[in-house]
């Protein structure tokens, strides 16, 4: 699955990857603003706090679309 790092000022994108087999994903950027995690394909997009640390992002099993 396709996951996107943006800049949440002006939208450009800072990054993206695709999770492995088991769903795993790692990203890294730099921006002087908030940066937003983006997943198109579930509809996710969320503020990735605080900047300039790790996190981890656990979605809930959902319906995919067909």
């Amino acid at each position: 699955m396709s996951l996107r790092l943006l800049d949440a000022v002006s939208g450009r994108p800072l990054g993206q990857a695709f999770t492995d087999r088991s769903g795993y994903a790692q990203l890294e950027a730099s921006s002087p603003h908030e940066v937003r995690l983006s997943i198109p394909y579930l509809g996710y997009n969320q503020a990735a706090q605080p900047p300039g640390e790790r996190f981890t992002i656990r979605l809930s099993p959902q319906r995919l679309p067909s």
